[in-house]
C-alpha cells in the first residue's frame, strides 16, 4: 500500500473514532466518566471496613492490613497509588467518607466527563477524493519496452542529448603551463627537461660518488 493511501486510511479510523466517542460524551449524566465511577464505588466497597484516626482536619491514619498515613490536603498516602494513578486510593476514599466529602472534590478533572467530552469536542476534517487521478489497473498499465542488451563494446562516453552543450575544455600549454595555446605555438623559450631514465643514472650515479 502506498503511503498516501495508509495515511488515509489511518486518518479515517480516527476520525470515525472521534465521532463515537464525541457520542459516547454527549451521553455522559455523571460528574466522571462511567469507567471511573465505577472505580469509586468499588474504592468504597472495598475500603467499607476500615478504621480511620483523624490526626488533623487533614491527616489521617487508615487502618486496613496495614496502617496507612493520608493526606488530603498534598494528596499522598503511603501506599503511593495516589500519586502514581493521579486518582485517589481505597485509603482517601475511605478518609474522604469520614468527613463526609465527595470524592470528586479530591480528583483530578481530567477524569471528568466535561473533559472527555472536551477532548474529542474538534473533528477531524474530511479529505475528498473527487480531483484525484484514478487509479490504474496493473492489466492496463502501459510498461517501457524490453530493451535487449546489444552485443560488442559498451561505449565510453555519454551520449550527449540534443539540447545539451558540449563541454569545451582549455588547451594547456606542456612548456610554459599557460591556458589558450599547446606546446607548438608556444612563444616563450622552451624548458629542457631531461629524460627520465638519463636522469634517474645521474642520480643514482651522483650518490654513488658521495
Amino acid at each position: 500500500m502506498p503511503a498516501s493511501a495508509l495515511l488515509d486510511r489511518i486518518r479515517e479510523k480516527i476520525m470515525c473514532l472521534m465521532a463515537e466517542r464525541r457520542e459516547i460524551g454527549v451521553n455522559m449524566m455523571t460528574p466522571l466518566t462511567p469507567e471511573h465511577e465505577e472505580k469509586i464505588v468499588a474504592l468504597q466497597d472495598e475500603s467499607l471496613d476500615w478504621e480511620v484516626l483523624v490526626a488533623s482536619p487533614t491527616v489521617f491514619e487508615v487502618f486496613s492490613e496495614r496502617s496507612h498515613m493520608v493526606d488530603l490536603e498534598q494528596q499522598t498516602c503511603t501506599c503511593q497509588r495516589w500519586r502514581v494513578y493521579d486518582f485517589p486510593c481505597a485509603h482517601a476514599i475511605s478518609t474522604i467518607r469520614k468527613i463526609k466529602r465527595e470524592a470528586i472534590d479530591f480528583i483530578s478533572p481530567y477524569f471528568t466527563s466535561d473533559y472527555f467530552r472536551k477532548t474529542y469536542l474538534h473533528c477531524i476534517q474530511p479529505i475528498p477524493n473527487y480531483n484525484r487521478p484514478v487509479d490504474i489497473d496493473e492489466e492496463n498499465t502501459i510498461n517501457p519496452p524490453i530493451v535487449k542488451k546489444q552485443t560488442g563494446r559498451l561505449p565510453g562516453k555519454r551520449i550527449i542529448s540534443k539540447h545539451e552543450k558540449k563541454v569545451k575544455r582549455k588547451v594547456h600549454c606542456s612548456n610554459c603551463k599557460e591556458a589558450g595555446h599547446n606546446r607548438a605555438g608556444c612563444r616563450n623559450p622552451p624548458k629542457y627537461t631531461p629524460p627520465r631514465s638519463k636522469l634517474k643514472k645521474f642520480i643514482s650515479a651522483k650518490v654513488t660518488l658521495l
